[in-house]
């Protein structure tokens, strides 16, 4: 037995191989091709339902490749090798003894080299089974195309969650462009406040309704529902029947009123300019309340898909609207005027902050998760709540100062915007603007109409009994259609 250290000087003594010697040992020439030879190493194959951190197609990575420096397999201790005895006859050797080296570690098998001997031959490895995806591998697709939408109270499915957070924009850009806003603006100065007293209550209103209401989309985020059901979290099952109700009263009076001033203000428009007798004012005025809450509450019915596709198309179409206003009044505006107009009690800001966020915040803090059900659960929160606060502060703040600053050039004119706004919008843009007026406060009005139809439906299933989502929809749509015609008919905007 040669040492470690007569190994060592051995081989630095020894020549280099040359080109015949190889690299792989090859079998002793006494070994016999019929002897049992080990079955060779076969890699197994794979369960077709793996699923663990290890994906089912890297199992070549988890052998290494061969290499031409790599030693050949040895015959297994089970079946010794044979050796000739001295009468010619074969026989098998005994098995050998295991030793040490002389470090304490196992001994190292020496391997012999021939020339003239062929390399192993190795087995490729088996083709790994394929793996059928699984459910949640497969992409969200959203809700079909005006399809009716399925889901109700509980969380929305991850295969629909697909939207973004720019959608978010769209919605509620459609909600808080329409042109009756420039009236709560008028308003403002019209109780005795400045303009700058104005603008400040407009700008301190409307950035607590986009914080709120984008507190709000994130909770509906996170948790795929209505908002009205997360608050069972807060105030449980039984509890959360007065925050219900409150809101049903809250979304159907909403829907009645802006129904109720979608008549008389289209109403208005001919009559401002002479075109309809005073008989057929009622008329027109409730024709377009009652078709505004059918239309509204049947686009309710289809479910989100269609609120959304009815928001991509209002928003664009009523903001340039509105810009065609705001340009068409701009001669009326006298700034000098307005900014000569004393500032009135500081109490006046206050109380118009306030009258701000219930118009523009508290009115829809209620809808606010509902329209973010659909949005992708990896997409961002504060990109989704970002885009709410965009949406609905760009049109509503702009719409309110442009309110203020024509109210506060002319005291005339802050008087029948008052009492009137789109009877004294009518008759400040030229006659051939009529129709345009009317689209732009159709389309706006419209979407308002819808979605608060769309959450009222929601809170309706909230307090009764489990039943399909269209059927909250069409008992909220039942009642804003009798508060719109009550309106209608008895209001000031027609009786008077």
């Amino acid at each position: 037995t040669l040492a470690s250290a007569d190994l060592s000087e051995l081989l630095a003594d020894a020549p280099p191989p040359d080109s015949a010697q190889r690299t792989v040992a090859t079998p002793p020439d006494y070994l016999d091709d019929d002897a049992p030879v080990p079955p060779p190493l076969v890699e197994p194959a794979p369960p077709t339902g793996m699923t663990g951190p290890i994906a089912v197609t890297a199992w070549d990575a988890l052998i290494p490749p061969a290499t031409d420096d790599a030693v050949a397999d040895t015959v297994s201790p089970a079946s010794p090798p044979a050796t000739e005895a001295a009468d010619g006859n074969r026989v098998a050797a005994a098995e050998p003894e295991a030793s040490e080296a002389p470090n304490g570690g196992p001994a190292q098998a020496q391997t012999v080299t021939d020339s003239s001997a062929a390399s192993p031959v190795t087995a490729a490895p088996a083709t790994p089974a394929a793996v059928p995806a699984r459910d949640g591998d497969a992409p969200a697709r959203g809700p079909r195309a005006f399809a009716l939408e399925q889901s109700a109270l509980e969380p929305t499915p991850e295969a629909l969650r697909a939207g973004r957070a720019v959608r978010l924009f769209w919605l509620w850009f459609a909600v808080n462009a329409s042109l009756l806003t420039v009236a709560v603006g008028a308003l403002l100065v019209s109780d005795g406040a400045s303009l700058r007293q104005a603008v400040l209550a407009a700008l301190a209103g409307v950035a607590l309704s986009a914080f709120l209401l984008g507190v709000v989309t994130r909770t509906g985020r996170w948790s795929g529902q209505p908002t009205i059901v997360v608050g069972r979290a807060t105030f449980g099952t039984l509890g959360n029947a007065v925050p219900a109700s409150l809101a049903i009263a809250v979304r159907v009076v909403w829907a009645a009123a802006l129904a109720f001033l979608l008549g008389i203000g289209v109403a208005e428009v001919p009559a401002a300019a002479g075109t309809i007798a005073p008989s057929q004012y009622p008329l027109i005025a409730s024709g377009v309340a009652v078709a505004t809450v059918l239309v509204g509450g049947a686009l309710a019915v289809v479910g989100f898909d269609a609120v959304a596709r009815l928001g991509a198309i209002v928003a664009p179409v009523s903001g340039i609207l509105a810009v065609g206003v705001i340009v068409l009044t701009a001669p009326e505006v006298d700034l000098a005027a307005a900014l000569r107009i004393p500032d009135g009690s500081w109490a006046l800001p206050l109380n118009g902050a306030v009258l701000v966020l219930s118009v523009v915040g508290l009115a829809w803090v209620s809808s606010g998760g509902d329209l973010v059900r659909y949005q992708a659960r990896s997409a961002s929160g504060t990109a989704a709540a970002l885009w709410t606060a965009a949406g609905v502060a760009l049109p509503a703040l702009g719409l309110l100062a442009w309110g203020a600053l024509l109210a506060a050039s002319s005291s005339t004119t802050a008087g029948e915007m008052v009492a009137n706004p789109v009877g004294a919008i009518a008759a400040l843009v030229p006659g051939w603007y009529a129709a345009p007026l009317i689209a732009a406060l159709v389309l706006s009005t419209l979407a308002g109409v819808t979605l608060s139809l769309y959450s009222g439906g929601f809170a309706v299933l909230t307090v009764g009994p489990a039943a399909p989502r269209w059927v909250g929809v069409v008992v909220a749509g039942v009642f804003a259609l009798a508060g719109a015609v009550a309106l209608t008919l008895l209001g000031d905007g027609v009786a008077g």
